[in-house]
């Protein structure tokens, strides 16, 4: 919403659970998505006087472009709001929405089409005073998470409540403004959106993150989803692995377009400066890099070009070096037209996309509802998702990345292994069909930090023991969370500088240890000598697990791993990758 309509409706703005929002200043000329990682005074999503006017004013737009010698040039519009209209939620990124009135009547609509009846509700929230029309959003005090990492979904289900809510509404608007432009643009045309962020999120999922994915991702009226490539853990810099935000073999599975946005600038420089061929090789390499994934995924691209290239800052004031745009140099773009070239011979050539990866990642959305959301209290939200990720690339094997709930989608022949990344809530049917269908054919199946912990009753470390088919218990971390690597593993990584693998800064809690006698150790915790991680082999396969996933560019432990599935591995060099 523009500033002026803001103005004229304040009651309508969101309200932070953790600070009071940022006045905007109007300083003329300039984007207005200026400020947008703070929280600023933005309309709260949940407003339904911006939702109906910004209806209409889609419905206006489309309409009258449409019938323009512009419009009949468009193939394509992409519904954008939220943090640089990439649908986080306000302030999301250090922040806490949403108090504003808005919100509490979206809740207290929600909250009703849930449970139907007051004694429900005061059931699942465990609270015999509360009803339909006395319901709060959540302050800090209750979206504090009550078991370190985890909350317990008996005892929580009111802030539970409250996210889901928060993620369904973002959801439905996606779909609703796709659903607008297509009704109301004069021929077929294309619909996406920024959506289906999964890594490089911070550990800020639940406040702002994408968690209803799948509602998305089935939905008719969205042809595809976007985003710009991984940020973190190193990511950006040459020679660093590149990897697309999303789980692109979920959006084939659906049979959805993912788009990577490139936005890795090639830092060009003048010819006159100093090694000015460097910077253009290392242009030249990037630019390749970042494509050829893509690509490579049996997915597309777009470039975003922010200006001209070769800006820095010195001492902090600003100074050109450069030239042209992001990629304005004859033999970058050689490269891209090379690529593209290639491509498009294929299209042409109607063939069918496959992948090559032996290595499948299975990661949920699901989980993040029943863990903590407030700033730094998930050290695991970087540990086993995205430290984990990047550890498999820096193995030297080829992977793909699903949602929990395309497991069943896949041709699972294809792969020698499967990682479970946070997959901590996992319904009686989904543990069904990994034991009797993942669980076989001498695969190996490897499992991070709490499988199936999360319950509707309780959090239950039996419950992962269970579906690992190795025995844990519950320790207790206090230090810097430090692993020891076993003998074998030492062996393998013999030329390693270190065979310490640091975890955390800081301990984490629940903490898990590995009790049982027919497991085999792979590392300890060094603060306590309790197993961290070991395996156990079935008839049929072979159980992986990992209680401390590595905070490390090279997570030995999970390179190890891998080297001994039958996964094929295309270099054994942790920096050539």
């Amino acid at each position: 919403a523009p500033l002026w309509w803001l103005e004229a409706h304040r009651a309508e703005m969101v309200v932070y659970a953790d600070t009071t929002a940022l006045p905007q200043v109007d300083y003329g000329l300039q984007s207005p998505l200026f400020g947008d990682p703070r929280p600023m005074e933005r309309i709260s999503l949940a407003s339904k006087k911006w939702l109906e006017e910004s209806t209409k004013m889609t419905e206006a737009f489309c309409q009258q472009l449409s019938k323009t010698p512009e419009g009949r040039a468009v193939i394509g519009i992409q519904a954008a709001c939220g943090v640089y209209g990439e649908w986080h939620y306000w302030g999301f990124s250090k922040n806490e929405p949403d108090m504003s009135a808005a919100m509490t009547q979206n809740f207290r609509t929600w909250a009703k089409e849930k449970y139907q009846t007051e004694e429900n509700l005061q059931t699942a929230w465990q609270d015999d005073n509360i009803t339909f029309a006395t319901i709060e959003v959540p302050g800090l005090a209750d979206r504090a998470s009550s078991r370190g990492i985890f909350r317990n979904p008996k005892t929580e289900q009111y802030a539970i409540d409250y996210y889901r809510n928060q993620h369904e509404l973002v959801a439905s608007h996606i779909i609703h403004f796709c659903k607008t432009i297509k009704e109301n643009w004069s021929r077929p045309i294309i619909t996406g959106t920024f959506y289906g962020y999964f890594f490089s999120l911070f550990g800020r999922e639940v406040a702002g993150g994408h968690l209803e994915f799948r509602k998305v991702l089935e939905s008719e009226y969205v042809d595809y989803l976007s985003a710009p490539q991984c940020y973190t853990p190193k990511a950006r810099k040459n020679g660093e692995v590149y990897r697309s935000r999303g789980l692109l073999t979920s959006c084939l599975l659906n049979k959805k377009l993912w788009l990577d946005e490139m936005d890795i600038e090639p830092n060009l420089h003048y010819p006159t400066i100093n090694d000015a061929y460097k910077y253009l090789a290392s242009g030249r390499a990037i630019t390749r890099r970042n494509m050829i994934y893509s690509l490579l995924k049996g997915m597309g691209l777009w470039f975003y070009d922010y200006g001209i290239s070769g800006v820095e800052f010195d001492d902090f004031h600003l100074k050109y070096i450069g030239v042209g745009g992001w990629w304005d140099h004859p033999d970058i773009m050689k490269d891209i037209a090379a690529i593209k070239k290639i491509v498009d011979d294929k299209v042409a050539a109607k063939e069918s996309y496959t992948s090559d990866a032996d290595v499948l990642f299975v990661f949920d959305t699901e989980s993040a509802y029943a863990t903590a959301s407030l700033d730094g209290q998930n050290p695991m939200s970087d540990l086993a998702i995205d430290w984990t990720y990047l550890a498999a690339f820096r193995s030297g094997i080829a992977c793909d990345a699903i949602h929990l709930g395309d497991l069943e989608k896949v041709n699972l022949d294809q792969y020698k292994a499967v990682i479970f990344g946070n997959t901590y809530a996992l319904s009686i049917a989904q543990k069904v069909f990994i034991k009797s269908k993942v669980a076989k054919n001498g695969r190996h199946l490897i499992w991070n930090y709490a499988p199936g912990f999360i319950d509707k009753e309780d959090l239950n470390v039996s419950a992962v023991s269970d579906l690992i088919g190795i025995n844990l218990n519950t320790t207790t971390l206090t230090d810097t969370v430090r692993l020891a690597l076993t003998s074998p593993v030492a062996q393998f990584l013999a030329n390693e500088n270190s065979l310490l693998s640091q975890v955390s800064n800081k301990a984490f809690a629940p903490a898990f240890a590995v009790a049982d006698q027919a497991a085999t150790p792979l590392a300890y915790y060094q603060e306590n000598q309790q197993t961290a991680s070991a395996f156990k082999t079935f008839d049929n396969y072979t159980s992986w697990y990992i209680a401390a996933p590595a905070k490390e560019e090279k997570n030995n432990l999970l390179r190890y791993i891998l080297s001994q599935t039958k996964a094929h591995r295309y270099t054994d060099d942790p920096t050539a990758v």
